[in-house]
Formats: structure tokens, C-alpha cells, sequence
């Protein structure tokens, strides 16, 4: 992707530079239709840097914080498997230890049973 491909890509994933670029050029129609066309979406300008320089400064920089992010989210995923795993085995160790409570309840009341015969 060319620098300013990168720059344009990210001004538009933000929801609120998307809706202030198209909401001036957007005509709607009488059955809620929205018309635009290719030529009056091109005239409108975004305010971009001239020098060739700094668009790549900025480009290498949003698409390095592209990359943390990913890596972000891939970490917050490993953690949350990690979080279920624990859950399951939290679950299965009190279970454990409930079934065990039960088994000492049943063999002291089958103790007492059998005494009182």
C-alpha cells in the first residue's frame, strides 16, 4: 500500500472522519436512499501533509500501531482461553472437594446407622 493509501485507509476507519467527509456530500432520496456520486465524492478534500517525508513518518507509525494492536488482541485472547481454563479447573476443584464432603457425610451417617443397630 503507498503512504497515502495508509494515511487514507486510517483517517477512514475512524467512524467520526468518515461521517464528516460524507455527511456534506450525501444527498438522500425520497425512499431513504443515499445518492453520491464518484465525482462529488473526489472533489471533497482531507487534509493530508504535503511532504513526502512526513507522510511516511506518519504512515510507518499508524501502521506500527496497526501491528500492536493486533498483537494486542492476540494476547488479550491467549489471556482470555488462559481465564476459562482456570475457571474450569477452579470449578473441578470444588466440585472434587464437594464430592468428597459427601462421601465423608454418607460413610459417618452409614457408621451411625449401623451402630444404632
Amino acid at each position: 500500500m503507498t503512504k497515502s493509501g495508509v494515511f487514507l485507509h486510517e483517517y477512514f476507519k475512524s467512524n467520526v472522519n468518515t461521517y464528516n467527509y460524507l455527511h456534506p456530500l450525501i444527498q438522500k432520496g425520497a425512499k431513504n436512499t443515499i445518492n453520491i456520486t464518484n465525482q462529488h465524492f473526489l472533489e471533497n478534500k482531507v487534509a493530508m501533509p504535503f511532504n513526502d517525508d512526513e507522510l511516511e513518518s506518519i504512515s510507518k507509525l499508524l501502521l506500527s500501531l496497526n501491528a500492536k494492536v493486533v498483537l494486542m488482541q492476540h494476547i488479550k485472547g491467549n489471556y482470555e482461553q488462559q481465564k476459562q481454563y482456570l475457571l474450569r479447573q477452579m470449578f473441578i476443584q470444588h466440585f472434587i472437594l464437594c464430592q468428597k464432603a459427601l462421601n465423608d457425610i454418607i460413610i459417618c451417617i452409614k457408621n451411625k446407622l449401623s451402630a444404632s443397630f
